[in-house]
C-alpha cells in the first residue's frame, strides 16, 4: 500500500551540463527493516570533499578543467600579428620546421572545488512494516578557476636553447612573450568570456520523499522494498556558469530499491539493488556544438532527458561492543547517456546525445558508529542518540569525480 502512495528515486550531484551521479545513501534508509509503529528518527549529516580531478571517458584520471582546454595553431596566432611581425615568426617557423597547423599554445583551466553538504533526514514508522520520510540537502560550494596559456614544448625548448639574441634573428624571449600575448588576444576574440577566478554559492537541493515496506522478516532475515520521489525544489543552474557546479535538479526523478539484511551474532550483512528513472524536462543550456564548451551560445530552450541509472551495494556491520560498531560498504553504479533536443538561436532543430555523459563509479565507505549515553525503550519506541563518522573513497570510474569525502552524522531516535 505504501509503495502505491509514495513512488521512488535516490541521490546524485552533477558537474557540467550532464548529470553526474553521486551515490549518497543515508544510514536510516540502508536497512531492510522498517521502523516500529510511532518510532521517529532525525538525522543531521555534514560531509566535506575537495577535489581537482575526475575519471575521464576511458577511466583515466584527468584534471577537472581538462575538458575546457583549447589548442591554438600557429596559423591562428599569425592572423593576429602585423605584417612586419609575421616575417619574424615565419622565419622562426621555417628554422624549426613548424607548419601553420601545428600547435603553438594551449589554453588550460585549473579547476579546484570544495563542497560542504548539510543533509536533514527524517523517518517515521506508520505501521510495524511501513515507514515514510524525507531528505533536504543544502550545499556550500567554492570553485577556484585559474586560466593558463602553455606554449608548445618544442617552442619552449627553442627559447631555452637560444638565451641570447643572435645577429639577424629575433630575440627568442621577446618572441615567447609575443606569442603568449597573441594567444590571449585570440581567445578573447573567439567568443571566450572571462571566467570568474573564484565563486561561492549556497545551493538548496531538491527535496526527496521516501517510503519503505518490509515485505518479509524473521529473526535473521529481512527483505524491504523502497520507493522514492525527488521533487524539483532547487534553483535551476545559471547559464552564465561555464564551470558549472549546480546539482542535477529541476526534474522529477523516480526510483525503486530492494534491500536484504541477514543477521548472525554480532554481524549484520546487507545488500541493495535499485533503479532510478530520470524524467525529461525543459531547461536553458549552452548549445551543444563541436567547439570548445566555453564558446557555446545559449539555446532558447532545450529538452533534456537525463540517462537512467542502476546502483548496487553490499555492506557489513560488526558490533564491537554495546556502544560501538564498525561498518564497511561498497557501492557501484552505472548510468546511461543524456539526450538533448531543441532549436538553436537560428531556428535549426537538433537532437543529440550528451558527450561523455554515461557514467560508472565504484566507491567504498568505512564508518564507525558510537551510541551516546544510555538508551531506553517504551512501548517499542527507542530513545537514544547515535553519532557516526564515515570516509568514502572512489576506486574506479568513468566520467565521474575522483573525490573522497568525510562525513559526520548525528541521529536521534525518539
Amino acid at each position: 500500500m505504501g509503495w502505491l502512495i509514495l513512488t521512488m528515486g535516490f541521490y546524485f550531484v552533477a558537474f557540467g551540463v550532464g548529470a553526474e551521479v553521486r551515490f549518497d545513501s543515508p544510514r536510516i534508509w540502508e536497512r531492510a527493516r522498517a521502523l516500529s509503529v510511532g518510532q521517529k528518527v532525525l538525522s543531521l549529516n555534514t560531509s566535506y570533499q575537495k577535489y581537482d580531478r575526475r575519471f575521464s571517458s576511458d577511466g583515466q584520471l584527468e584534471l577537472l578543467g581538462e575538458s575546457y582546454s583549447r589548442r591554438l595553431s600557429w596559423g591562428e596566432i599569425l592572423e593576429k600579428e602585423s605584417s612586419a611581425g609575421q616575417l619574424d615568426m615565419r622565419d622562426y617557423m621555417k628554422r624549426k620546421g613548424v607548419a601553420d597547423s601545428d600547435t603553438a599554445a594551449t589554453s588550460r583551466y585549473q579547476v579546484s572545488r570544495q563542497e560542504t553538504r548539510f543533509d536533514i533526514h527524517w523517518a517515521y514508522g506508520l505501521t510495524d512494516r511501513w515507514m515514510i520520510g524525507f531528505q533536504i540537502p543544502v550545499t556550500l560550494r567554492n570553485t577556484r578557476v585559474t586560466q593558463e596559456i602553455e606554449m608548445a614544448p618544442d617552442f619552449v625548448e627553442g627559447v631555452s636553447a637560444a638565451r641570447l639574441k643572435r645577429p639577424g634573428q629575433p630575440d627568442p624571449r621577446a618572441m615567447a612573450a609575443k606569442v603568449r600575448k597573441l594567444a590571449e588576444q585570440q581567445l578573447e576574440n573567439s567568443g571566450y568570456d572571462r571566467v570568474p577566478s573564484e565563486q561561492q554559492s549556497w545551493d538548496w537541493g531538491d527535496v526527496t520523499l521516501m517510503s519503505q515496506e518490509t515485505l518479509m522478516r524473521s529473526y535473521s532475515w529481512a527483505w524491504g522494498f523502497q520507493q522514492i520521489i525527488r521533487v524539483p525544489t532547487s534553483r535551476n543552474q545559471s547559464v552564465s556558469d561555464y564551470i558549472q557546479s549546480s546539482t542535477d535538479s529541476g526534474q522529477i526523478d523516480l526510483g525503486v530499491a530492494s534491500l536484504v539484511d541477514y543477521r548472525h551474532r554480532k554481524w549484520l550483512l546487507g545488500w541493495g539493488l535499485g533503479y532510478v528513472f530520470q524524467l525529461p524536462d525543459s531547461v536553458r543550456l549552452r548549445e551543444p556544438t563541436e567547439d570548445s564548451q566555453l564558446s557555446q551560445r545559449v539555446a532558447p530552450a532545450t529538452r533534456r532527458d537525463l540517462g537512467d541509472w542502476l546502483w548496487s551495494s553490499a555492506d557489513a556491520n560488526w558490533s564491537v561492543a554495546r556502544t560501538i560498531s564498525l561498518n564497511v560498504r561498497h557501492s557501484l553504479l552505472t548510468k546511461q547517456r543524456d539526450t538533448y533536443s531543441g532549436r538553436s538561436p537560428e531556428g535549426l532543430a537538433y537532437n543529440t546525445y550528451g558527450t561523455d555523459t554515461d557514467q560508472q563509479l565504484q566507491e567504498t565507505r568505512l564508518g564507525l558508529l558510537y551510541r551516546l549515553g544510555s538508551s531506553s525503550s517504551r512501548g517499542g519506541i527507542l530513545s537514544r542518540w547515535i553519532a557516526g563518522i564515515d570516509y568514502t573513497y572512489p576506486w574506479v570510474g568513468k566520467n565521474s569525480m575522483e573525490a573522497s569525502r568525510t562525513s559526520l552524522e548525528l541521529m536521534s531516535y525518539f
